[in-house]
């Protein structure tokens, strides 16, 4: 199994404790955690430079997993690739490049996006308004002559770009301003042999809001600014919303919002283009356990998986008020299972339910593929 790390391709790293493969050893699998170039390094388009230099860096991690991982224990005839946010987007990027089933049978895209990517012409204005902020000229030449902590320092100043144009909306609503930069979205482009396992968490946007204090505070003005950014018709969408879920708070709606635009409609979206080619199976997934965090706010947020899959939930730094897992005793069943049907579907390509179930990983029921999730999700369900 091969992951990619999340982090809006600006961050993150394979160092924390979080993604530990002790588990995956200890379940028989030899797991490989790529590094891959971020931000201005790895994804900033510039004319004469190649594009998509951290995908580039994950499918040259997977072509040396082909070359040697069979003298580490590995079966290069049976590799996973498996991502959480925009690492499962540059899981779909790998889907969509040719030759991928030489380098990958399944892969498992975690609260990504297959439809995530910047077209060219929003990536020049990321490459523009970079410039502008290094004051040089937006050329690989004068990129080249700056300094590691330079091209580091100024990707905060690049935040809350409006990268919506007349032919696509901003995929990632202003919150990174990196992305695959494609002329076509890698969900149309997947690859129909390689299986696919993909899900998001019920609450993503709560990751967004919660920790800050704004989802208690939210108003409308805030959710009309967001609806604006993901949808030509932001009043519409607002109303849908509130149709299907008329005494939901505002920052509920928010959240709603945030997390379908950002995660589940395209995750969405992405396993359905898949099931459409008729090649390996579809498999799906939710998860809706909800972590205690915060007062118990946080919820099912995005990223709160991972200690799940990792089996990583005794993890001290991610228990308490504040912490991603929250205070009490996250239930350790529900780490068992989740983990082994990665574990499962990375040997066999059978995760434990059919394609024609979506599993719902609750914490209450660990063992029911329809266990019931959380009202506002399965009423909001209704607006796609």
């Amino acid at each position: 199994m091969v992951f990619v790390h999340g982090g809006g391709f600006v961050a993150g790293s394979t160092r924390s404790p979080l993604y530990d493969g002790t588990a995956f050893a200890r379940d028989g699998v030899v797991l490989v955690t790529v590094t891959y170039r971020l931000g201005v390094i790895g994804f900033l388009d510039l004319p004469g430079a190649v594009p998509n230099r951290g995908l580039l860096d994950v499918l040259a991690a997977l072509a040396w997993v082909q070359a040697n991982i069979e003298a580490f224990g590995g079966d290069p005839g049976n590799v996973t690739l498996f991502g959480q946010s925009a690492g499962a987007t540059i899981t779909a990027g790998v889907l969509a490049t040719p030759g991928v089933q030489r380098l990958i049978r399944r892969a498992i895209m975690q609260s990504g996006n297959g439809f995530g990517a910047f077209s060219p012409e929003q990536a020049g204005r990321v490459t523009r308004a970079a410039a502008e902020a290094l004051a040089v000229e937006p050329t690989r030449a004068a990129f080249d002559r700056l300094s590691d902590e330079q091209l580091v320092e100024v990707v905060p100043e690049l935040s809350g770009l409006d990268l919506r144009t007349e032919g696509r909306l901003d995929p990632l609503l202003g919150l990174s301003s990196f992305s695959l930069v494609l002329a076509d979205q890698p969900a149309r482009r997947l690859h129909p042999e390689v299986a696919l396992l993909v899900g998001t968490n019920t609450e993503e946007g709560n990751l967004y809001l919660v920790p800050q204090g704004h989802l208690d505070s939210s108003h409308r003005d805030d959710v009309e600014r967001l609806a604006a950014r993901v949808d030509p018709d932001p009043s519409a969408l607002i109303q849908r919303y509130r149709n299907v879920f008329p005494r939901a708070g505002w920052g509920e709606l928010r959240s709603a919002i945030l997390g379908d635009a950002l995660f589940r409609t395209g995750s969405d979206r992405t396993a359905a283009a898949h099931a459409r080619l008729g090649g390996a199976a579809t498999h799906r997934y939710e998860f809706s356990w909800r972590s205690q965090a915060v007062d118990g706010a946080l919820g099912a947020a995005h990223a709160v998986e991972l200690p799940f899959v990792f089996d990583r939930i005794g993890v001290e730094s991610l228990r308490g008020p504040g912490a991603l897992l929250g205070p009490g005793e996250p239930p350790p069943a529900l780490a068992a299972e989740m983990h082994s049907a990665w574990v499962r579907y990375a040997g066999t390509g059978d995760p434990g339910w059919a394609p024609s179930v979506t599993r719902q990983f609750t914490g209450r029921h660990v063992n029911s593929p329809v266990a019931a999730c959380p009202p506002l999700r399965r009423a909001l369900r209704a607006i796609d």
